[in-house]
């Protein structure tokens, strides 16, 4: 649940990486490691199951920011394996789903998931990673938390009482507030109309709702603007 980046040296040739950004008005292309399906030759349902489930689950987390956007001009985004199926000239740097035991861990400091990005020894960027610890990890919430840092977000960067996805403790799902801030982000994509949050006894709600009816839709978790 959180971003790692893997500081860069210090040396001239290399300067300092940053955070790979993605342009939403392209497509978003996610390239699933083998470590991905880890167990899905034991799953009981097949192999094909487990890897239609799995898939899914990262589409859901991803749609969660994405649905947001009317149809005419949402952002896409792709899940391929292996690697070789994404095309040639693809704008954006492929984000890569591993499964990886302890890869998010400090000591004495487990998580379940993160994103990374990093460079080898020669100074080259690899792919930025959403990285899950098991298999149990990949849900909505935690897909959509991580796959808000390659959006660009940090942990906590609103106040908890917003409800963000961000949140480091409480990743509950995308709220009218995270859109927000994915809009100020990325002006390549038009953004849907503005929602608004005032306070924590307004919460957020649509421009044309009530006071009322915009409570009731965000305890829904429902505030999407047309």
């Amino acid at each position: 649940m959180r971003a790692i980046l893997i500081l860069c040296l210090s040396f001239a040739a290399f300067g300092c990486l940053e955070r790979p950004h993605l342009d939403l008005g392209e497509p978003v292309w996610f390239v699933a490691d083998e470590s991905f399906y880890l167990g899905c030759d034991n799953d009981p349902a097949g192999y094909m199951a487990c890897y239609a489930v799995r898939n899914h689950l990262i589409h859901q987390g991803v749609n969660e920011w994405f649905e947001y956007f009317p149809e005419a001009n949402r952002p896409v985004a792709l899940i391929l394996w292996p690697e070789e199926n994404v095309p040639n000239g693809a704008a954006n740097e492929l984000i890569r789903l591993k499964i990886e035991k302890g890869a998010c861990d400090k000591p004495d400091d487990p998580h379940p998931a993160c994103y990374r990005w990093s460079q080898d020894s020669r100074g080259r960027n690899r792919p930025p990673e959403i990285i899950f610890d098991h298999p149990d990890a990949i849900n909505p919430s935690m897909v959509a938390h991580e796959f808000g840092h390659a959006l660009g977000r940090d942990d906590n960067d609103v106040p908890e009482w917003q409800y963000s996805v961000m949140s480091y403790t409480r990743p509950f799902y995308v709220a009218p507030v995270d859109i927000d801030l994915l809009c100020a982000l990325h002006p390549e994509v038009e953004c849907p109309p503005h929602v608004w949050c005032v306070d924590v006894d307004d919460l957020c709600r649509c421009p044309s709702d009530s006071v009322e009816d915009g409570m009731a839709k965000f305890g829904a978790g429902l505030i999407v603007c047309r």
